[in-house]
């Protein structure tokens, strides 16, 4: 098998997470923060631990204000809704900006908040967001660091100086960032940033994280509501992170496999990683350009997923041909229906090849080989 779907999750993951995780269920864990005996304390170290790496990770020292989560959408949606409840006001909903190449994890929670009056909301184009940001600031800006589709970024820098220039709450989804470029540098330029353990950082599926900049103007409100662990006699949440935003049971194990994730990624180096996965990219994007009939989209990205069509065959009858020549590819629409209208796919969609650290240039010569055997029309 080939697998070229690392960005919906990473396959295989590194021998030094699935080693340490399979040691990890040998021993007896308990509910974190929920007991002082052994097994509980053996479960609130290793979510600890995770925090710390994750804040490594992002080049901060505040691992308290790191909170874990279920994925990266909740994590977004907890970013996103418990901003916007705490600075919005009754009868006075908060503008807030977004691009047509965000995930659904981040517009459907904004249309939501859309039809409850509690936001307006603007879809710019990527031509658009500068000038926007710069004639009309909104109250919160939601942005992708690295496109799922395309890999299309955006220029963070002056985004950010305009966002910290004019109070706007900049908030970075690093669902496609998160392990496969550093990270450091964006974190520093973000008031937010949320990500998920399955992908870019090798853990198992099942958590994500939300990280909070010590220089943000703003910390989101709870969005979901429980047991915490810490001050169980509060009918509200507590009010310190990350006990604020962290609801009910944590997935321990696959925070676990996240942070060990990040203890491989910080040890093999995460430049390191971004270099051999552009070299994939390119080797893709120079493959692809010579086979009659291919449309490659934003081949000019570094990074990120490669995004192609043929003429004369429809992208799903594709990757079911390359599934069954032993290669894993995603076709269609990829959660993320706006970037598609602006590409100009939005009526079939388009396949999606995202190659990982673990895939070899071998493969990659393999893929092409089998994409240019596929006869358009035959399917």
């Amino acid at each position: 098998m080939i697998y070229l779907d690392n960005a919906a999750t990473s396959f295989p993951k590194p021998r030094a997470v699935t080693g340490a995780c399979e040691r990890l269920l040998r021993l007896p864990l308990g509910n974190p923060g929920r007991g002082g005996h052994s097994p509980a304390a053996r479960s609130a170290e290793a979510v600890f631990r995770a925090r710390e790496n994750a804040a490594r990770l992002l080049g901060t020292e505040a691992a308290e204000r790191v909170a874990f989560f279920g994925g990266a959408t909740a994590a977004l949606n907890t970013a996103i809704i418990g901003t916007v409840t705490a600075l919005g006001r009754a009868g006075s909903p908060l503008s807030v900006y977004t691009t047509v190449f965000e995930h659904n994890a981040v517009l459907r929670p904004l249309y939501a908040l859309e039809k409850q009056g509690k936001i307006t909301l603007s879809v710019l184009t990527p031509e658009g967001l500068l000038p926007a940001l710069a004639k009309a600031p909104p109250r919160v800006l939601v942005l992708t660091l690295c496109g799922n589709v395309t890999g299309r970024a955006f220029p963070l820098k002056e985004i950010s100086r305009l966002c910290k220039k004019n109070g706007t709450v900049l908030i970075a989804d690093a669902a496609q960032a998160a392990g496969h470029m550093p990270l450091e540098d964006a974190f520093s330029r973000v008031d937010m940033l949320c990500a998920p353990g399955h992908k870019g950082l090798f853990g198992w599926m099942g958590a994500g994280f939300l990280a909070v900049n010590p220089a943000s103007p703003v910390i989101p409100e709870a969005v979901f509501s429980g047991g915490s662990g810490s001050e169980p006699q509060s009918p509200g949440m507590p009010l310190l992170l990350p006990e604020r935003l962290e609801a009910g049971t944590l997935p321990v194990l696959p925070i676990a496999s996240l942070s060990y994730g990040i203890e491989f990624l910080l040890d093999r180096g995460v430049a390191s990683v971004q270099e051999q996965e552009r070299a994939h990219r390119k080797a893709l994007i120079e493959g692809l350009s010579v086979i009659r009939g291919v449309t490659l989209y934003e081949p000019e990205n570094p990074d990120g997923p490669v995004l192609y069509n043929r003429i004369g065959v429809n992208p799903e009858a594709e990757a079911r041909e390359l599934e069954d020549a032993g290669i894993c590819v995603r076709a269609g629409f990829h959660c993320a229906p706006l970037a598609h209208a602006y590409l100009g796919t939005g009526d079939q969609g388009a396949v999606r090849l995202s190659p990982g650290l673990f895939n070899t240039p071998r493969q990659i010569g393999e893929a092409l080989h089998c994409i240019e055997r596929i006869v358009p029309g035959a399917l």
